[in-house]
């Protein structure tokens, strides 16, 4: 037993797939070499057995899977993630009315998909997104947080929270489906856990959305900390300059009390970004704007 649980260690500490997943505490994440350790230990009636087992486990589990109520999605969109979402079925996606991107386990998020700078939307991880995003008919509010991002993986592919917030819209608008309620909370100091990479020209990116996105109210967070130039907090904008011919009825920023003139007076003339009538425009947390000579705090 002591060398079994030796050689579990030396297994987990090396293992390739133990460095995607931080929550490897969980059965169904442990690495895969853990598997083939266990295996390794038993006889062919122990693997009978565990194979009947696992069996049992799966009819179990169908019947309650099927009857699951999943009014609400919370996901990192890992490919992992996305390959299960894109096996449900048009009446399990139908029922779907919320999809909020978060990290669970402190990672970022789409891990494991590569987005190339020169065609952020064209790539694999776009791609697979669209075809996740066209089964949510009924989805109405999307919630995309980098807030709980802890740690970034260097050696594997994964999308910044920005990219990723691309990616789905431009999803939502292929689908012209309408959402209520878009949720942008990019509250964090980690500047990669952003911005990873696709989205070096906001013109290129912008100019590649057609068809229509339809949304009633958005609310965008960030920290003025790490937005050290009036450049990054146009990045962080990137979100809003989607066309919404449509407009929209609210737009909420928070921008980490940052003294941010330029960018404040940008947003109230739409410079950044493209939106129709806007009947109600929020500011939190900005700080020193000057009116009629003086300074003032929203």
């Amino acid at each position: 037993m002591m060398a079994l649980d030796n050689a579990r260690r030396v297994y987990m500490t090396h293992s390739v797939t133990v460095q995607i997943s931080h929550d490897a505490n969980k059965f169904n994440n442990l690495p895969l070499e853990v598997y083939y350790l266990i295996c390794s230990y038993l006889g062919y009636f122990d693997l009978c057995s565990l194979r009947v087992t696992c069996r049992t486990f799966y009819q179990v589990c169908a019947d309650p899977l099927n009857k699951i109520n999943l009014h609400t999605i919370c996901t990192d969109l890992s490919r992992r993630h996305v390959r299960q979402l894109m096996r449900l079925t048009e009446k399990q996606a139908s029922a779907i009315r919320e999809l909020s991107i978060c990290s669970s386990s402190g990672g970022p998020l789409g891990l494991g998909h590569l987005v190339l700078p020169s065609c952020p939307l064209e790539s694999q991880a776009s791609k697979d997104l669209r075809k996740v995003v066209k089964k949510l008919t009924q989805c109405r509010i999307l919630r995309i947080s980098a807030v709980e991002i802890k740690h970034i993986y260097h050696r594997l592919a994964w999308m910044g929270a920005i990219d990723m917030a691309f990616s789905v819209l431009y999803a939502f608008c292929e689908t012209e489906n309408s959402l209520t309620s878009l949720t942008l909370d990019f509250r964090t100091d980690n500047l990669p856990s952003l911005l990873h990479g696709g989205l070096e020209s906001l013109l290129a990116v912008s100019d590649s959305f057609y068809g229509s996105l339809r949304v009633t109210d958005i609310s965008l967070k960030i920290n003025a900390s790490i937005a050290t130039s009036r450049g990054l907090y146009q990045r962080f904008l990137l979100p809003l300059y989607i066309p919404y011919p449509y407009g929209v009825n609210e737009v909420s920023l928070d921008l980490g009390k940052a003294c941010a003139e330029d960018v404040v007076y940008d947003v109230l003339e739409g410079k950044y970004f493209r939106i129709g009538p806007l009947a109600v425009i929020k500011l939190h947390n900005v700080t020193d704007i000057p009116v009629g000579g003086n300074s003032c705090a929203t």
